[in-house]
């Protein structure tokens, strides 16, 4: 009579089965505490930690965190106040265009005081309408925290702030890893990567040689990412060509 799950051990590789025998002394971790008991890495845990979820010997778990912090430029106008405040702030009751276009911020501001109500533009005279209270972008500036998910979309078009998400994982042992770690494991070392020495002298005979499932799929690498600059002019030359533009270069 076979032990449980001795069809299952013997395709373990060593480090399913140390990573096994720690987690049936703990029954479940993160992989810095775990990485740590096997003088491993953090990646590497959670490698051997995918496999044995496949065999149903262990359990995976990914917990993904958004959180949202202020940019370089976010937080100086979270002490200074958006552009569009500042320059509201400077008008009396009126003033003419051409004065307004003077402060250094009116370019970005003056569209959207218009876009708010706070002000009217008639005949290049341009007048406060109103009181402009704080609305839910500036109270998200002050604090991202506490922010309403529209509030922090705008923000975010104005790279005022920026999303960081945050992984962690939790490993835990299932009833059928337990019975298999107290079944017993074969913890002896494994070869693998032979030498040539090895090869040539015949020595591999004797090694206990690491098994490798040559059908599973390697672990997608992302390399890198296009630049937001060049898919925003790959987005315009896009829509230019599609309105019928011809693109030339040189």
């Amino acid at each position: 009579r076979g032990t449980p799950g001795g069809g299952r051990m013997t395709e373990l590789t060593l480090n399913e089965k140390r990573l096994l025998t720690v987690l049936a002394q703990h029954k479940t971790g993160d992989p810095e505490t775990l990485a740590h008991e096997m003088d491993a890495t953090e990646d590497a845990v959670v490698q051997y930690a995918h496999l044995c979820d496949e065999r149903g010997l262990a359990v995976l778990k990914r917990n993904v965190s958004v959180t949202c912090r202020l940019t370089d430029e976010g937080i100086v106008y979270r002490e200074e106040g958006l552009p569009e405040r500042q320059v509201y702030n400077s008008i009396e009751e009126s003033t003419s265009m051409k004065d307004l276009q003077q402060h250094p911020l009116s370019k970005i501001a003056i569209g959207w005081m218009r876009k708010k109500g706070w002000i009217e533009i008639r005949a290049g005279v341009v007048t406060r309408s109103g009181d402009a209270p704080a609305g839910e972008d500036e109270k998200a500036l002050a604090d991202p925290a506490s922010a309403t998910p529209e509030a922090i979309k705008a923000l975010l078009k104005r790279n005022l702030i920026e999303e960081e998400e945050t992984v962690t994982h939790e490993i835990s042992i299932t009833p059928a890893g337990i019975a298999l770690v107290e079944a017993g494991l074969d913890l002896t070392e494994e070869t693998g990567t032979l030498t040539r020495e090895e090869i040539t002298s015949g020595a591999w005979k004797d090694l206990r040689l690491r098994k490798y499932d040559v059908h599973k799929l390697p672990k997608r690498i992302y390399p890198g990412k296009t630049h937001p600059y060049m898919r925003l002019i790959d987005e315009m030359r896009e829509i230019l060509l599609d309105m019928g533009f011809t693109e030339i270069y040189g």
